[in-house]
């Protein structure tokens, strides 16, 4: 029975999604979905997860965002060597000259940062075949295998020719925004009758949701396969572009299915608007970076205490700890008894929680298995 793997790495503010298909016990496919690398010994590095591989079944590139290429152009080069290949490598889909204008800030300066350097790289032809470059155009898909077992990816939001004109007329701007050009993937296997859907969303930001929810409807129709999904990654860092209440009413299985948020300590992300309307979804939450409630000082409010801990954002902190005094204000005024009081103080310790690297394994029949870095359980309302 051919099963698959979505490995969400613990990487910090960024993205690093390892895509591990077995169609059959000896023959495996595997590809990365966008790469972060940082110097913190805490968090799982891309290159330590590939580099033990001579093969990459597919490596893609979202969009031109650092938190989503750093690190990418080391694995480009180390498959570049000896007998290593990549069979697939695909992009958002710019050609050098806009790529030009992206970066053009830096190469005035002097100092080409990794994306020119990358798309540099990517550009020279001398690398083909061993890495076959491409790039997701107009109703994209491809599938990946054999007749025992495939999987199929399909690019659900596209860069518009009216997008590509306004990044060449503000040439290197800082009012770039770049999660515009971000390509949604959906990753589909099993057969006709049964197929199991990922939604991969990157930094897609709320606009172009219901485009990309509509476009997949079409989809599903045509093909007579299930709208909904069984695993998501939730988009921009769990942000409020990832609070689609129509993604997560109507093309999810409630706890069948499972998302995973991929964040680290910077401003509002995750949101705890989109944290709430995943978790009265009840489909089965988790994140690469939470905090365990139970080991923090609520007394202690500094950002330095909670950042320390893995604190993702004061915002759902301030929510805690206003919930912490309210109930102690009920039980104070005899409103709830001791035995009601310990339960929801009990309940609010175990929300939310560490997870770190967070590793789901589908087979056919859609049953699963969640591997957290901590062990710990899924989120939930307390």
């Amino acid at each position: 029975m051919s099963s698959i793997c979505i490995h969400v790495l613990n990487v910090g503010q960024g993205d690093s999604i390892v895509l591990d298909f077995a169609p059959t016990k000896r023959k495996r496919i595997w590809g990365l979905v966008d790469c972060f690398s940082t110097k913190d010994k805490a968090r799982t590095s891309p290159f330590e997860f590939v580099k033990k591989r001579k093969v990459a079944s597919f490596i893609c590139l979202t969009h031109p965002h650092e938190d989503h290429y750093k690190g990418m152009l080391e694995i480009l080069e180390f498959f570049d060597k000896g007998r290593r290949k990549i069979k697939k490598f695909w992009h958002f889909g710019l050609d050098k000259d806009t790529l030009k204008c992206i970066t053009s800030k830096h190469i005035r300066k002097k100092r080409p940062n990794e994306l020119w350097q990358l798309n540099t790289f990517i550009f020279k032809k001398k690398h083909r075949p061993k890495i076959d470059f491409d790039y997701f155009s107009k109703n994209w898909y491809c599938i990946l295998g054999s007749k025992r077992g495939k999987i199929t990816i399909k690019a659900l939001s596209l860069i518009s020719e009216k997008i590509v004109e306004e990044f060449k007329r503000i040439r290197g701007k800082t009012n770039l925004k770049k999660n515009r050009l971000s390509v949604a993937l959906v990753v589909m296997f099993g057969n006709k009758k049964i197929k199991r859907s990922i939604l991969l969303g990157s930094d897609t930001d709320a606009d172009s949701w219901n485009e990309i929810l509509q476009k997949w409807k079409e989809y599903c129709n045509t093909e007579g396969i299930n709208k909904k999904f069984d695993f998501i990654k939730v988009s921009h860092h769990g942000s409020k572009d990832g609070n689609i209440k129509e993604l997560w009413n109507n093309f999810t299985k409630g706890n069948e299915t499972v998302a995973v948020i991929s964040t680290g300590c910077k401003g509002e992300m995750p949101h705890p608007d989109t944290i709430e309307t995943i978790l009265r979804s009840e489909v089965k939450l988790y994140s690469t970076n939470f905090w365990d409630f139970a080991n923090i000082d609520p007394t202690r409010r500094s950002i330095k205490n909670f950042q320390e801990r893995g604190c993702v954002t004061l915002n759902t902190l301030k929510r805690l700890i206003d919930y912490f005094e309210h109930l102690k204000q009920l039980k104070k005024k005899r409103r709830i008894s001791s035995k009601e009081y310990k339960r929801l103080m009990h309940q609010l310790s175990c929300r939310p929680h560490y997870h770190g690297t967070c590793s789901t394994t589908f087979n056919e029949k859609g049953k699963f298995k969640v591997v957290t870095q901590s062990g710990k359980p899924p989120l939930s309302i307390c």
